[in-house]
């Protein structure tokens, strides 16, 4: 799992259904420190050793401390579908949602078409993956289309300070 400079474990969101090919998987840190760390992931043993891994890593301030990412608020599946709209539900004014996609593709085709990019890439043999976040209230999409692949996907609601609004 990933873990923060002093080995401060992170806090696991969601999880794609699969533990074979097209895994995603969300995690965070609340009030980390203020100064540059590495963030080191160990995959375990469900991950196949011949395919290509990605660790995309994101900083967000203005976040609610107490609960930043509501439970009820999360969303994840598993398909072979050409597209995804992913669709955290429940946001408030300053709110993110966010959404990420792992697929098990030969070439790079991951496109966001609603959303704004996080990360798209081309990790390494067979590995595509993409993220974006979205603004809005209620229930926000974010949609990514790809290659016809198994995909793994994994959407969620950042929840704003309220300082943050102020």
């Amino acid at each position: 799992f990933p873990s923060h400079d002093r080995r401060t474990s992170l806090t696991n969101i969601a999880q794609s259904p699969s533990t074979n090919f097209g895994q995603c998987s969300a995690w965070y840190l609340v009030s980390p420190s203020n100064t540059s760390a590495d963030i080191v992931a160990t995959w375990g043993s469900g991950w196949k050793d011949d395919e290509g891994k990605a660790v995309v890593a994101s900083w967000l301030y203005g976040v609610d401390q107490t609960d930043p990412i509501p439970s009820g608020d999360v969303v994840s599946g598993f398909s072979t579908a050409s597209s995804h709209t992913i669709s955290p539900t429940n946001l408030s004014s300053g709110d993110l949602a966010v959404g990420m996609v792992s697929l098990d593709n030969t070439a790079s085709s991951c496109s966001i078409t609603t959303g704004t990019l996080i990360a798209n890439n081309f990790a390494y043999a067979w590995t595509d993956y993409g993220s974006a976040y979205n603004t809005g209230t209620g229930t926000v999409n974010i949609a990514i289309s790809h290659a016809n692949a198994t995909t793994g996907w994994v959407g969620f609601r950042v929840k704003a300070s309220t300082s943050a609004l102020s």
